[in-house]
């Protein structure tokens, strides 16, 4: 896999020495590749991370203007607890989903018996952010605990992470999010793909009615769920991809490795860089 990169600003410098591996990625390049590719890509900010030995802090300020964008303001509601919950409306067949909107499919959620999560479920994350036509949406796995708790998606350690790895690639403050998962539910192991396949058509649903107009999927089972399990993770990383909606239309899509296996396996972050490199062509 090959990718060309711009010059890297401080802050992008200061997000890749926090691996201690990515030195080929702090060599400058040709100035004629340099001038390239400040044409062809948007003004970087040059506002530094707050550096702290080989760590560092994203401003607090940066922090929560990406937070706005992605919509994932912490919930002050408390999470319910089942024996709390008043009696439930008939549950919604599997086959009327694709009618119902978004609160109607949080509803069907919270109430969803389709695969064995839903026996220590408190609630169903079904996703935040902006939804009407977003610029991104992304997709990750399954809620943790804490995004139970919060009621949103990318909540503490793997919330802040995404977030600053955002950050290093400068998005634009005018661009919206919507943020969701495969499993709506909280997994307390590794997601089983029955697991994946009991919310697809929750997924599908929720494509069609919000139409975002890019796609960022966020680990391998996202990447096997959309494009099969023919083409490798690495394949799918190597440039853009296109999607195909049910309904006809093609979003374009970018693959990258999920904020939950970068915490686990940091050395990853070389590649999720130049993941998010290629996302920013899209811009």
């Amino acid at each position: 896999m090959t990718h060309s990169f711009p010059q890297l600003s401080s802050i992008q410098q200061a997000w890749l020495r926090e691996l201690q591996v990515a030195s080929v990625f702090l060599t400058p390049a040709p100035a004629v590749a340099a001038s390239q590719a400040q044409r062809a890509s948007p003004p970087v900010s040059d506002t530094p991370l707050k550096a702290t030995g080989t760590a560092t802090t994203m401003p607090a300020a940066a922090r929560a203007q990406l937070h706005d964008q992605l919509g994932l303001k912490k919930s002050t509601t408390p999470a319910v607890v089942k024996a709390d919950v008043p009696p439930q409306s008939p549950p919604v067949a599997l086959e009327a989903i694709n009618k119902l909107n978004l609160e109607q499919i949080q509803h069907y959620a919270d109430q969803c018996a389709a695969c064995a999560l839903h026996e220590q479920r408190q609630r169903a994350v079904l996703g935040a952010g902006h939804t009407d036509q977003p610029d991104w949406m992304v997709i990750s796995i399954a809620p943790s605990s804490n995004e139970e708790m919060a009621g949103l998606p990318m909540q503490g350690k793997t919330g802040e992470l995404f977030a600053h790895q955002l950050q290093s690639i400068t998005v634009p403050s005018h661009f919206t999010f919507y943020t969701t998962q495969l499993v709506k539910c909280r997994s307390p192991h590794h997601t089983k793909s029955e697991y994946i396949q009991a919310c697809q058509q929750i997924l599908w649903r929720q494509i069609e009615l919000i139409q975002p107009k890019h796609i960022l999927l966020l680990g391998e089972a996202g990447a096997e769920l959309f494009f099969g399990a023919s083409a490798s993770f690495d394949e799918l990383r190597a440039e853009a991809q296109s999607w195909q909606r049910p309904d006809g239309v093609r979003i374009p899509v970018i693959v990258t490795f999920d904020p939950v296996s970068l915490l686990l396996r940091p050395q990853d972050k070389v590649k999720a860089w130049a993941d998010l490199l290629l996302m920013r062509t899209l811009f």
